[in-house]
């Protein structure tokens, strides 16, 4: 039974009268503005119309969390990867686009989320920790621990009506089944560390301890209604749905995952942040609206009734996580769009200011066995920070970077080879693609051509802005590739390489169309097994070293051609590019340079194994396209690696 003490959500401090609109979206009043957060892009958005425009001078790593309060202020969580420091870092963007840092936490879990509470703090939920409050100075107040009991995973907090906090709690299962269920809590924080009680056990009615209400609750809020809401973001990895909870004052739970009037509407998927719209309609941020590979991102509008409104699709680069809305603020100038072909051109990196850094040396390890030392693996050595820095440093500056008109970049660390910088393969190059959001880029690059434990081998990604002069400053995050460790932050800036940008040649849309791909000719092929080689099976040493070997050829080649045989190639007039293999869905960009056009396209192929393709394409005078592509598993590209050519017919051609 629900207290009806615990659930007097009217009295809350704010209202909402009327229907206010939010900034951006035709016939919103010009004060307010919608903002919000993508995954693993480093900006604020604002909602100009349909468009989303990066806002603020904030260049996160990986924004987690998003609120804005009633002053204006928007606060976001930004969490590193693991490595040179891994710190949380909660930002602060004024209405005015600046920003700055203020606080870091050490703490990290599974669980990391903003509220507010009712005197406008900042609330910092860390699933290992419990609830934090960011005081005037800076510092954070533990309110509520993560202790056992009722605040195990907690993973969300607001402000309660009348005093104290609400939090939500995650379940949780483990190797041997259910290991928490979750709660629903109130906090009374008139003494710290604050009380708790429960308020709705997280268990259907009647059903079984793992048939329960939500299972990963990312925001909490209470409307100007007195409803307490949850956002559930369900578990993406296992296609479990999320949805959205809402509990009335009179302490009636309704479940909006499939509620709408009509029933016409899919159910909810995986939201994971929410904002107040008007008094009976919220503005929730998903970032996979549908399912497939082909998942958008966006925007909509959910009424209280379960009703679905106005949507904003953005489309599988950027995928909203967070989302606020800012009343009564000026809303800044908008950017005048900028075509990527006005940044194509190559570049040189002058000096890195480098914000973070940590590197790694790698040491054999193994055990001797007969005398004889059997190498089992690496392990990392870290370097000093300072050693770290100047390794960071020496590589990034200098550097030079290639813009394609369509958005294809290459960077290549100083000392690398040239011509592996111009199109071919080599230690210190990174190949990507960068996604232009009116005068600012965001890109992520992979390095090739490295060996699985080579630390050397990275990936980049980060933020690209124009300073006025030609130059473009870059902010950017570098990881090592095997495992996706932080090495460092830094900014610097790019100026112009003498001489004319690269040729556009002929221009990407030369190609659009569809067409269907022939059986590639494989020319070059490595793929591997692992055979064990130490010791004989029942002896101590047997399994201690699995060395890899070469897949037969024509076996690797069936691989290949399964894959990819058949496929439809749809090329679009501004250079992005889709693949719809038998067995996977990829997506990139084609950028055109002289008579070629490179290519590099990543998705999910067969299910399981996350690719890349990569290469040249010519047109022929048939109309037919030839296509000379290398085909990579992403992250360890040493274990599989394919060369081939292959046709691109259009309809009605035979194969």
């Amino acid at each position: 039974m629900i207290s009806p003490t615990v659930l007097a959500l009217a009295s809350l401090a704010w209202s909402l009268e009327g229907s206010p609109a939010v900034g951006g979206p035709p016939g919103a009043p010009p004060g307010d503005v919608v903002v919000f957060i993508a995954k693993d892009l480093p900006f604020v958005f604002r909602l100009d119309g349909d468009r989303p425009v990066p806002f603020g001078d904030a260049r996160f790593c990986a924004p987690r969390s998003l609120v804005a309060d009633a002053r204006g202020i928007t606060w976001v969580l930004d969490e590193p990867a693991p490595g040179a420091g891994a710190q949380l870092r909660l930002w602060r963007v004024l209405a005015d686009g600046t920003s700055a840092i203020v606080a870091r936490s050490d703490r990290i879990s599974a669980d990391q989320n903003l509220g507010i509470d009712a005197a406008g703090r900042v609330l910092l939920v860390d699933g290992s920790a419990g609830v934090l409050r960011l005081e005037p100075d800076g510092s954070l107040t533990t309110v509520a621990r993560a202790e056992r009991g009722d605040l195990r995973h907690v993973a969300c907090a607001t402000a309660a009506p009348g005093g104290g906090l609400f939090a939500a709690c995650r379940y949780v299962a483990g190797a041997r089944g259910l290991y928490s269920q979750g709660a629903l809590l109130r906090l009374d924080d008139s003494r710290l560390p604050a009380s708790a009680s429960v308020v709705l056990q997280n268990v259907q009615p009647g059903r079984s301890p793992e048939q329960t209400w939500w299972r990963r609750p990312t925001q909490l809020l209470v409307d100007g209604a007195g409803r307490l809401v949850l956002v559930d973001s369900g578990v993406p990895e296992s296609d479990l749905l999320g949805g959205i909870l809402v509990l009335a004052p009179d302490g009636h739970l309704v479940d909006l995952t499939y509620a709408t009037p009509d029933g016409r509407c899919a159910p909810l998927r995986h939201p994971t942040g929410i904002a107040v719209w008007s008094r009976d309609t919220w503005l929730v941020a998903d970032p996979l609206m549908y399912p497939g590979a082909g998942s958008s991102g966006g925007l909509f509008l959910l009424g209280a009734d379960g009703s679905r409104g106005r949507t904003w699709r953005f489309g599988s680069r950027c995928r909203p996580i967070g989302v606020g809305v800012l009343r009564g603020v000026d809303a800044p100038a908008v950017p005048a769009a900028v075509p990527f072909a006005a940044y194509a051109g190559r570049y040189v990196a002058g000096p890195a200011r480098v914000l973070a850094a940590a590197g790694f040396r790698q040491e054999a390890t193994g055990v001797t066995v007969a005398g004889q030392f059997i190498h089992t693996g690496y392990r990392d050595v870290p370097l000093e920070p300072q050693a770290a820095a100047a390794a960071l440093q020496s590589g990034m500056q200098g550097a030079r970077w290639r813009i394609g008109p369509s958005g294809a970049i290459v960077i290549a660390a100083a000392g690398s080879d040239a011509d592996a910088a111009d199109g071919g393969e080599g230690p210190g190059v990174c190949r990507g693609t960068a996604d232009l959001f009116h005068s600012a880029m965001a890109f992520a690059t992979v390095s090739r051509g490295a060996t699985r434990t080579d630390s050397r081998k990275s990936f980049v990604r980060g933020a690209l802005t124009a300073n006025g002069d030609g130059s473009l400053q870059a902010h950017a995050f570098v990881f090592r590739a095997v495992d996706g460790t932080l090495q460092g932050e830094i900014e610097q800036t790019l100026r112009p390489l003498g001489g004319p940008p690269v040729p556009a040649g002929t221009p990407a849309g030369d190609v659009a169309g569809t067409f269907t791909a022939a059986a590639p000719d494989a020319f070059g092929f490595v793929a591997w097994t692992r055979e064990v080689i130490a010791g004989e099976p029942g002896s101590p040493s047997y399994g201690l070293y699995a060395e890899r070997r070469p897949q037969p050829r024509d076996q690797a080649i069936a691989t290949v051609r399964q894959m990819l045989a058949g496929s439809t190639w749809r090329f679009a007039s501004d250079g992005t590019l889709e693949v719809r293999a038998p067995r996977g869905r990829l997506a990139g960009t084609v950028d055109a340079v002289g008579d070629e056009r490179l290519v590099s396209v990543s998705a999910m192929l067969d299910g399981a194994l996350w690719c890349l393709l990569s290469g040249r394409i010519e047109r022929l005078a048939d109309g037919r396209l030839i296509a000379w592509l290398s085909f990579d598993h992403a992250w360890q590209r040493d274990q599989l690696r394919a060369e081939f050519a292959c046709a691109l017919v259009p309809p009605g051609a035979v194969l």
